[in-house]
């Protein structure tokens, strides 16, 4: 059961600081996640971070994907979110407990549109909330965009950017008549429209609208236009903001609380 956009706000931190346990095999794909307390003298070494238990009142564990997205990083990170998905700890009280939620802080240049749909349906097919932070030098553009807006909260930090645009088709050795080509161009213009379907889906404008805004050159957002076009539901300083809002009380961040007025929408 998906949980609503004010309880996810709830979920998005725990109220301890994280820490880097390593990567997986791939630079591309990092996992970080709230320590735990070891008590044996020595745990041993494991040849993958395993999933630390909950620390506070809410579970929430942090993955970070960064680079491309492509076949082998797209893979690695629904492993990695299938893995949190069903992790369980023991409570003290001699129950078991799973995850809240999952925090997925993103700052990737795109790549791939079917590594990109591997990761988004793996999201929406996720048993619990995927809170997607948008941060980094990259952002997230192209196939990074269309897989934030698969995330059940979307938010940004005000030093990141957002970019869409066109899906581009790389040929390699392919060759034909005239009608080929026209074939090739044809099925770029249907997928372009296909993807914007999903993109453009929680905007404040229409997919023709954002169809159009893309025709001719990329769209980038700062974080005032990510508001007023509802590509992203939220705006963070940083993403160890969400982190820690709790310690000082159950409500959402102050600079979550940004309102810039959306674009209304048109026919």
């Amino acid at each position: 059961m998906r949980f609503p956009v004010l309880v996810l706000l709830f979920l998005a931190a725990c109220n301890c600081a994280t820490t880097p346990l390593g990567s997986l095999q791939s630079e591309t794909v990092t996992l970080i996640l709230t320590p735990q307390v070891v008590e044996t003298a020595d745990a041993g070494e494991a040849e993958e971070p395993e999933i630390p238990g909950p620390t506070s009142r809410y579970w929430v564990p942090h993955l970070g994907f960064q680079g491309q997205i492509n076949s082998t990083s797209s893979e690695e990170l629904v492993t990695r979110l299938r893995q949190v998905e069903a992790a369980v700890a023991e409570t003290p009280d001699g129950g078991t407990r799973t995850p809240d939620a999952v925090l997925l802080e993103i700052n990737s240049g795109g790549g791939s549109v079917p590594a990109g749909f591997l990761i988004g349906k793996a999201i929406e097919d996720l048993g619990i909330p995927v809170i997607c932070v948008v941060d980094g030098d990259d952002g997230a553009q192209s196939m990074a965009y269309w897989v934030l807006q698969s995330c059940d909260l979307r938010a940004m930090t005000r030093r990141s950017v957002l970019m869409l645009h066109q899906p581009s088709l790389n040929l390699f050795g392919f060759g034909g008549q005239e009608n080929d080509w026209k074939n090739k161009a044809e099925s770029l213009r249907v997928l372009n429209r296909a993807l914007l379907e999903h993109a453009a889906r929680r905007m404040s404008i229409s997919v023709d609208q954002a169809e159009v805004r893309t025709r001719d050159q990329d769209w980038f957002f700062d974080w005032r236009d990510a508001l007023r076009y509802r590509a992203v539901d939220g705006v963070v300083t940083s993403v160890a903001e969400i982190r820690s809002s709790y310690e000082t009380g159950l409500a959402p961040p102050a600079a979550m609380l940004t309102r810039v007025p959306p674009v209304k929408q048109t026919r």
